[in-house]
């Protein structure tokens, strides 16, 4: 049986406590940024997805998360590539698809941004030195902490 220092776990939670708190504020220093957000309105706050359709329903919003989940087989990978292509003319994307090797991300981002399943090999590595400091990976697959990978 593993002997645990008592004294060391609570010392261990009390530190990690005081750094939670650290994440508490009062509403009151929101203030600024919820007029700006009313004045704007929130539904045009972030960046649009690629259609037209969408444009005044759904946007991407910096410091949120979004995820898009659903059964396997049903293009959510191929539409992502589609938004993030879409998204890297003026963002930045990182993308963690834990089903997908990173080759198969890039050779599907590519096709998208070139319209073409086979683009010539120069415009290949074109667009990779393009999406340098703009477009990073999580290279992982399978299965990771959720901790972790946060």
């Amino acid at each position: 049986m593993k002997n645990f220092n008592m004294i060391n776990d609570v010392d261990f939670l009390h530190f990690v406590g005081n750094q939670e708190s650290q994440f508490i504020a009062p509403l009151s220093d929101f203030t600024e940024s919820i007029h700006e957000m009313f004045e704007q309105g929130d539904e045009h706050y972030g960046s649009a997805l690629p259609w037209k359709k969408t444009e005044e329903k759904f946007r991407i919003r910096s410091n949120e998360i979004s995820v898009w989940a659903g059964i396997n087989g049903h293009g959510k990978s191929s539409v992502l590539s589609h938004v993030m292509a879409h998204f890297l003319k003026d963002e930045k994307c990182l993308v963690a698809s834990l089903e997908m090797p990173i080759q198969k991300t890039g050779l599907r981002l590519i096709r998208q941004i070139a319209g073409n399943a086979t683009p010539p090999k120069q415009f290949i590595h074109n667009i990779i030195s393009w999406c340098d400091g703009k477009f990073w990976v999580y290279d992982q697959l399978d299965t990771v902490d959720p901790e972790r990978i946060i």
